[in-house]
């Protein structure tokens, strides 16, 4: 009874490499969902042009003052 459960077992292998065929499936199934958020995208530009003119001027500021503020104090 042992030795037929072992080619049992060996059975079972066959169909596991079955299951990395379904990958491929749930890839391709990504790529339709991409296609609505790509719409999303093409109004996005304008606010990240907006997001980067903010960011610069923000950064250097609040940097640039704190270092000057403390050498030209020399408190």
């Amino acid at each position: 009874m042992t030795s037929t459960e072992a080619p049992a077992s060996v059975a079972p292998t066959t169909p596991v490499p079955q299951n990395p065929p379904p990958a491929p499936d749930a890839a391709v199934e990504p790529p339709p969902v991409a296609e609505p958020p790509a719409e999303e995208p093409a109004p996005q530009p304008p606010a990240q042009q907006q997001a980067p003119v903010q960011p610069e001027p923000a950064q250097p500021e609040p940097t640039l003052t704190l270092p000057d503020f403390d050498p030209q104090a020399g408190y």
